[in-house]
């Protein structure tokens, strides 16, 4: 991006636009009315002084109050996660027309049919430094806590995930060039504790901690004090003794991404993440299972095979993705749909699994209705099928 002006002395607007609701395939993945924490935003907006988070799905936000909201700022950072496309492109549209000389940045997933001219630049990964250096952040402020922010600009009553409790919020350690000390971790669970004092859990968002035994002992000594719920993310493969370390620290759940294995074709890393997922729930460590339909080489069998692959696990939640069909490949957006659907029926309509989930639900008055509205919604689109999303 070439531009006159240094990008550190410049105003950035850090935004996640107002998804499009009529897209018919996003709400596969909308039964429960999920909202993800915009950790990584509002992470980049705590570096950049002078930062702001404006979250409009969380909100929702008009595009006409989000151009009010944009007045003032000279760089506007739009995050795409590729379920919001229209949406992206109509907001970065609107903003271009109301202010020609706005700096234009996409963060995430291209939107399809991506217009090259309506984005300065575009930022595929966060925190792989490129954002940071163009906006002229220096390392020390790389780091910087994001509660003020979370504080300032979010509410955190507004962000939903069927697997943590409600209210969550989300603390980030290691990812990319973001590399917050113990010291600082400690400090920001201590203000949540005193700060959001209705909040039911941290979600602890490392890419080492699992992977790093020397570091999952230095954030279990953080978490063993706090006394809060906590969970965190993982690749399917740790320690028995690093899981013990953690479950001790009171980790309650794993956040697993099983694509890994996927895309290995279920060889030796099937074995290694099964019995990874067996570790994990004999210590009584619960895990919310992240898979992925349409991988390069997919087919009706190997759909199949992921189906029964995902049962056999039998984690505590599922969380599917599905990509869009590839070229060549013998299956079309349909047939995907209709995989997507077979595979979470067959997970979460087995008699045992039905048994599990609604004495979960009896156990905690407290997410026990929310619980139920989301089973209703899940089985009333199982119900309608596939067809009702296709066309």
């Amino acid at each position: 991006m070439s531009v006159d002006k240094a990008y550190g002395t410049m105003r950035t607007l850090f935004l996640r636009p107002n998804p499009n609701t009529n897209v018919k395939t996003h709400a596969v993945l909308d039964v429960t009315n999920s909202v993800d924490f915009p950790a990584e935003l509002a992470h980049c907006a705590a570096a950049v002084p002078g930062g702001k988070l404006v979250d409009a799905h969380a909100e929702a936000i008009a595009i006409s109050q989000i151009l009010l909201l944009a007045r003032g700022f000279e760089f506007c950072l739009i995050d795409s996660d590729g379920d919001s496309d229209q949406a992206v492109i109509e907001t970065a549209r609107c903003l271009r027309r109301r202010f020609p000389e706005m700096m234009l940045g996409l963060s995430g997933m291209k939107p399809k049919d991506f217009p090259e001219n309506l984005f300065h630049k575009v930022y595929p990964h966060l925190f792989d430094g490129t954002l940071f250096a163009d906006l002229g952040v220096e390392d020390s402020f790389c780091s910087r806590s994001a509660v003020d922010i979370y504080r300032r600009d979010l509410n955190i009553e507004n962000y939903h995930r069927p697997h943590l409790r409600h209210p969550y919020l989300v603390l980030m350690g290691k990812r990319g060039r973001l590399r917050r000390s113990v010291r600082e971790i400690a400090s920001d669970v201590e203000r949540v504790l005193t700060e959001f004092p209705r909040v039911q859990e941290i979600f602890f968002d490392d890419e080492s901690l699992t992977a790093d035994p020397q570091r999952a002992e230095e954030i279990s000594t953080v978490f063993k004090t706090a006394r809060i719920a906590w969970s965190g993310r993982s690749k399917p493969h740790a320690e028995k003794k690093t899981l013990t370390l953690l479950r001790d620290a009171g980790l309650r759940l794993l956040d697993v991404d099983y694509a890994p294995v996927e895309e290995s074709g279920f060889p030796e890393t099937s074995r290694s993440a099964t019995q990874f997922t067996s570790d994990c729930l004999s210590l009584g460590i619960r895990i919310h299972g992240r898979f992925v339909l349409g991988l390069p080489g997919e087919t009706r069998k190997s759909i199949r095979d992921k189906i029964r692959f995902v049962c056999d696990l039998d984690v505590d939640t599922i969380h599917v993705d599905m990509q869009s069909p590839q070229n060549g490949s013998e299956l079309d957006q349909e047939d995907l749909l209709r995989g997507l659907f077979r595979m979470y029926a067959r997970f979460y309509l087995r008699p045992k699994k039905i048994w599990r989930t609604v004495k979960a639900a009896w156990q905690r008055p407290s997410q026990r209705k929310r619980r139920f509205q989301i089973g209703r919604r899940f089985l009333r689109l199982l119900w309608k099928g596939p067809e009702s999303l296709i066309g």
